[in-house]
C-alpha cells in the first residue's frame, strides 16, 4: 500500500519562521509549528494509509536568514515543486511568497484566506505577518477582485483596514454572516464564484479563525469562530476541487498550545486533505500558466470566531 500512495506527486512543505509574527508585536512560537505537525502525521494512518504514508510527503525548508530573504527561499522552494503544494507555516506572512509563486504558473489566480484579520496592511516600513495580501495585491501577484476574505471579525480589524478591501474591491465574508448559518455552505458558494472567473484558486488558512476553544495554540487568538467539524468539512470539500491547486495553514504555535489541541487540528486537517488527494489520484485543471512550469517533480521524502492602521501594529 505505501508503495502506492507514494507514486504520486504531493509535497507537504513546512516553513519554519515566525519573524513576521514579532514584526508585527504578536506571540511568537510558529517557527516550530511545521516540525510538530510532521511529528503528529507521522503517526496518523487510514483505511487505504500505512502509519506513516503522509509524513513521506513531508519536506522542512530551512531558513535561517532575515524575513526577507526568507521568503525568497520559500518562493524558490516553491518554485520547484509541482501542484498540489500543502504548505504548513509560520507565520501567515509567508503568503505573500506563496501567492507570487502560484500567480508565476497559473494565469488568474484567485485566493481564498479564511482568517480572523484581513491581513491588508502596509509591508512599510517592514513586512509583518498581518501584511501578506496587502503585498500580493500590491506587487500584481494577486488581483483583488480574484480574492475572499472569509470570516473576518470587526473586532479586531481596523477602519484603514475596512477602508481598503472596499476600495480593491476585495469580497469580505464576515464572521456576522456566518455565526448562524451554514459556514460549509457560504465557503461552498465563494469557491463556486472563483470558479467561474479563475483558472486556478489558493486557500489560505490562519488558524486564528477558529475558536480558541478548538485552536488555542495560535498568535491571536479568538473567542469566536469555526469549530473543528467546520474546519475539516471546508479542508475536505477543497480536496474535491480541481481548481484548488494549493491549501496553506498559518501560525501554529505549539509553545502556546493547550493539550496539543491546535496541533492535532491541523495535523488532521492536513491528513484528510492529502488522503482526499491520494485517493484520488492527482487534481487536473485547465489553467493557462503565467510562464512555464518548473521541471522539477518533488516525490516523497524531499461553526466560530482593534488593529490599528495599514502599518505595523500587535494584533488582538
Amino acid at each position: 500500500m505505501k508503495d502506492r500512495v507514494t507514486e504520486k506527486t504531493l509535497t507537504i512543505l513546512g516553513l519554519p519562521d515566525d519573524q513576521g509574527v514579532k514584526q508585527v508585536g504578536g506571540r511568537v512560537g510558529a517557527s516550530a509549528g511545521p516540525a510538530r505537525c510532521f511529528q503528529f502525521l507521522g503517526h496518523f494512518r487510514g483505511q487505504n494509509l500505512a502509519e506513516g504514508a503522509i509524513e513521506a510527503f513531508c519536506r522542512m525548508i530551512p531558513l535561517e536568514g532575515d524575513l526577507e530573504a526568507n521568503h525568497e527561499a520559500a518562493k524558490k522552494a516553491i518554485d520547484a515543486i509541482r501542484d498540489p503544494l500543502i504548505v504548513i507555516g509560520g507565520g501567515n506572512d509567508y503568503a505573500a511568497p506563496w501567492l507570487a509563486a502560484l500567480s508565476e504558473r497559473h494565469a488568474h489566480l484567485g485566493c481564498i484566506n479564511v482568517d480572523a484579520h484581513f491581513d491588508l496592511r502596509s509591508d512599510l516600513p517592514q513586512m509583518t505577518s498581518g501584511s501578506p495580501f496587502f503585498r500580493a495585491i500590491e506587487r500584481k501577484h494577486l488581483d483583488p477582485k480574484r480574492f475572499t476574505e472569509f470570516g473576518i471579525q470587526s473586532h479586531c480589524n481596523a477602519p484603514e483596514l475596512w477602508a481598503y478591501a472596499h476600495k480593491k474591491g476585495i469580497r469580505v465574508v464576515t464572521w456576522e454572516t456566518l455565526r448562524s448559518s451554514s459556514i460549509l455552505s457560504h465557503f461552498i458558494k465563494e469557491v463556486t464564484r472563483l470558479e467561474r472567473s479563475c483558472h486556478a484558486i489558493a486557500l489560505s488558512i490562519d488558524l486564528d479563525a477558529c475558536a480558541q476553544t478548538v485552536a488555542p495554540g495560535v498568535s491571536a487568538p479568538q473567542a469566536e469562530g469555526l469549530m473543528a467539524a467546520d474546519l475539516i468539512a471546508m479542508v475536505r470539500y477543497a480536496a474535491t476541487r480541481k481548481k484548488i491547486v494549493s491549501i496553506a495553514f498559518f501560525e501554529y504555535a505549539p509553545s502556546l498550545d493547550v493539550a496539543d489541541a491546535t496541533g492535532r487540528l491541523l495535523a488532521q486537517a492536513v491528513w484528510h486533505y492529502a488522503s482526499l488527494l491520494l485517493a484520488n489520484g492527482p487534481k487536473k485543471t485547465k489553467s493557462a500558466p503565467a510562464r512555464a512550469r518548473s521541471a522539477h517533480t518533488l516525490v516523497p521524502g524531499s461553526s466560530r470566531r482593534g488593529q490599528s492602521g495599514l502599518r505595523a501594529r500587535r494584533r488582538t
